[in-house]
């Protein structure tokens, strides 16, 4: 069996002892012939030992862990990430960081310190064979089995990180876990609080757009994983929401929103009582980006929008300046159902959906640029520091309920009432 690593084949003629390829790659190469990009390679040899080699072999060194035993470097736009064969010691709570690292030159002990067996492969690049040190995740791979390394307790218990990892790799690679796996999950749930937000939110991001990793990825790869975290009770350990409440999120999920990372965790905040409370939790124990917040608190001032009673012509207006995000909002307020605390919401869905597309196909203004009259032509008129605003305003609400009247004529006759009421 030959992988072609013709940068890292480089690297392995200079050594004496086996440099080997593993993990995702040649778990991914067994499933599908391909080569992913990132390469992590491992081996004895200790990074002081290595790193003359690889700046021989003309690679750019991004960073050293002598600690962990890793070397970081780079050739061609390629990243690869070296760890010495080593064990690991962790304090009970699954917190993700070793309290110690001990260096070793067994394949056996280094493939027992990962999580699950289709990661424990390895591939020896100079004699161009595969190596299963634990008999295990070949076999694994071929059946689509996700299985850990060692007794699944101690691999959740070490490291609370791997529960979501677990959901993660039955979405992105369309593997069953074992029976006995999910039951350890489960009862290991509470170990993913020790993690920090910044690792679980990575994470997530990942696991919602699971279907899209691999080639091989499942068309319903998100939705498998987020179903493995609700049945293992990650998803109550992490927002607090029962299993059969979770449905209603992954309705949202399965919807068709643009991103589908803002509309998750609006999802979940909506099952809340107290909205505010619950985003302030989110943005404290995520630490979601500021683009992603931004379009959970427009949904939120969606929702209050529309709980109160508007005028048609406010109803078009609100839809026409909020046109980027609104179909996806209305999206998702069709999939969250028509029961308990979302009742009516798909008919409500619908109906302002069909007003959106009758204002598309009349052509009604959605934005300030649309509009047949300029910020100038307000300025000329005497306008002046908010007032500017003030005014475009109210030209675009007449133009958005009047389409065929947003022509240049009928927009400075209203601009002439407008400033003669005002000035």
């Amino acid at each position: 069996m030959t992988i072609k690593l013709n940068d890292v084949k480089n690297i392995a003629e200079k050594l004496e002892n086996p440099l080997f390829v593993v993990g995702g790659l040649i778990r991914n190469y067994l499933i599908s012939g391909e080569i992913n990009t990132d390469i992590d390679l491992c081996g004895a040899y200790k990074t002081e030992e290595l790193l003359p080699v690889l700046i021989d072999c003309g690679f750019f060194v991004v960073a050293e862990y002598k600690r962990t035993g890793t070397i970081v470097f780079t050739k061609n736009g390629v990243k690869y990430e070296y760890t010495t064969f080593r064990t690991e010691s962790y304090n009970v709570g699954g917190n993700h960081t070793p309290f110690e690292v001990c260096f070793t030159d067994d394949v056996i002990a280094d493939a027992k310190r990962r999580d699950f067996t289709c990661n424990a492969v390895y591939y020896d690049i100079k004699k161009k064979q595969i190596t299963d040190p634990l008999n295990k995740g070949v076999a694994d791979i071929k059946n689509r089995v996700l299985d850990t390394v060692i007794s699944p307790d101690k691999v959740f218990a070490s490291d609370g990180l791997r529960l979501m990892r677990l959901a993660r790799f039955c979405g992105e690679l369309s593997f069953s876990p074992k029976k006995s796996v999910i039951v350890s999950a489960e009862k290991n749930r509470y170990n993913v609080s020790d993690i920090s937000g910044e690792r679980i939110y990575s994470e997530l991001k990942s696991i919602l757009y699971a279907d899209k990793k691999y080639s091989f990825s499942g068309a319903n790869g998100h939705i498998v994983a987020l179903n493995v975290l609700n049945d293992i009770g990650v998803i109550n350990v992490l927002f607090g929401i029962d299993k059969a409440d979770f449905d209603s999120v992954i309705k949202i999920v399965r919807s068709d929103v643009s991103d589908r990372l803002s509309a998750f965790l609006y999802g979940v905040i909506s099952l809340s009582d107290d909205t505010k409370k619950a985003l302030k939790n989110i943005n404290t124990r995520l630490k979601p980006d500021k683009k992603t917040v931004g379009k959970i608190k427009r949904f939120l001032s969606f929702d209050e929008f529309l709980s109160q009673k508007n005028s048609k012509g406010r109803i078009r207006y609100f839809l026409a300046v909020n046109r980027d995000l609104i179909k996806d909002y209305l999206s998702v307020k069709k999939a969250q159902g028509t029961t308990g605390k979302n009742a009516g919401a798909r008919q409500n869905a619908d109906k302002l959906l069909s007003v959106l597309l009758k204002m598309e196909k009349e052509g009604a203004p959605f934005s300030f640029s649309d509009l047949n009259i300029g910020a100038q032509e307000i300025i000329n008129c005497g306008v002046i520091g908010k007032d500017i605003q003030v005014i475009r305003e109210k030209l675009l609400f007449y133009a958005v309920n009047h389409p065929k009247k947003n022509k240049k004529d009928n927009l400075q006759k209203l601009l002439m009432k407008l400033t003669r009421k005002s000035y």
